[in-house]
């Protein structure tokens, strides 16, 4: 609200800087054994990932599995080699193929085949792209960063 705008708890995230994140749903035709729970990844794409058909009873599916995927670091400002924020969704979602098939490549099949992401068992996905998603973690910004306690009662 405007009233809240010139308060100096609010106004010290004008010190912090937005940087973008890229969320995947992923869809397969088989469910990936390798995936069984959240997990923090060893790969330069995909920082963080979970199978939510096993994770989570609203994706529930014991034959198929469904991935969320975190898509960090995706720009430079992030701290990323490549400006994926301005790719298309193709090529994040292939980009993510193979990375997966580096990462699981008994179960997702290499893009070297010429196949599509059908036929290497991707049904369907979603690429959401939020550019401002999440603080960058820039020396001297911690103390920018907001308290649990706001001066607005029950906020």
């Amino acid at each position: 609200p405007e009233k809240w705008q010139n308060m100096p708890y609010f106004r010290q995230f004008d010190e912090l800087e937005g940087i973008p994140v890229i969320n995947l749903h992923m869809w397969f035709d088989k469910k990936l054994q390798g995936v069984d729970h959240l997990c923090f990844s060893r790969s330069p794409l995909l920082s963080v990932y979970a199978d939510m058909s096993t994770t989570c009873k609203e994706y529930y599916d014991e034959h198929k599995s469904m991935l969320e995927l975190v898509f960090a670091p995706c720009s430079p400002i992030a701290g990323g080699k490549v400006n994926w924020i301005a790719k298309s969704d193709e090529e994040i979602i292939e980009a993510t193929m193979d990375e997966l098939h580096r990462l699981f490549p008994l179960e997702v099949p290499s893009s070297a085949g010429g196949q599509s992401l059908e036929e290497r068992g991707l049904i369907k996905y979603a690429v959401v792209k939020t550019p401002r998603s999440v603080y960058a973690a820039i020396p001297g910004r911690n103390k920018y960063r907001p308290s649990q306690e706001t001066p607005i009662d029950n906020f």
